[in-house]
């Protein structure tokens, strides 16, 4: 468990081909991904933020064999699905992120060939707005979050609400 990132990334490839996969057939629809996207984010809410959930998707067997860690230095610590659901809660909305962009895509590809006809002027007019809120953007992330040590970092991510295990 202390190299948690294959694992993580294998389990989170996983579910985004299970939510390709289910209605396959729906996928070329904007409305059904966006359904499938809305529906992801629900079941990743429910499997980390509902403890008897998280611990019947990774507590049987031989998944647990996989996650389980038991730290030597903190023998106090009892729980050993402890870490995995720290470690992989951190990055737990990711890669729902990710589908949610891929499936605007298109979206975006179609903006950027109606920006390609407007006049040079409003051109970079548009691309120093966008500059000014996205580095207002970057500014408040390194100020809020970047800056912060670990204790104070760890306290502001959205991880479980109210379950210490």
């Amino acid at each position: 468990m202390l190299y948690y990132i294959a694992p993580m990334h294998t389990l989170f490839t996983l579910f985004v081909w299970l939510a390709l996969r289910v209605g396959k057939g729906l996928n070329q629809d904007s409305r059904a991904i966006a359904a499938k996207v809305l529906g992801t984010l629900a079941c990743v809410v429910l499997l980390y933020d509902v403890e008897p959930v998280f611990r019947a998707a990774f507590g049987w067997p031989p998944l647990r064999q996989l996650v389980a860690f038991h730290d030597p230095l903190h023998p106090e610590f009892t729980d050993e699905l402890h870490e995995w659901h720290f470690r992989s809660g951190l990055d737990r909305y990711i890669w729902v992120f990710g589908m949610a962009c891929a499936a605007g895509m298109p979206a975006l590809e179609r903006a950027f060939a109606r920006l390609d006809a407007v006049q040079p002027r409003v051109f970079w007019s548009l691309v120093a707005a966008a500059c000014a809120v996205l580095g207002g953007a970057l500014w408040l992330y390194a100020d809020e979050v970047f800056l912060l040590d670990k204790y104070a970092y760890n306290a502001k991510h959205p991880r479980r609400a109210g379950w210490q295990p």
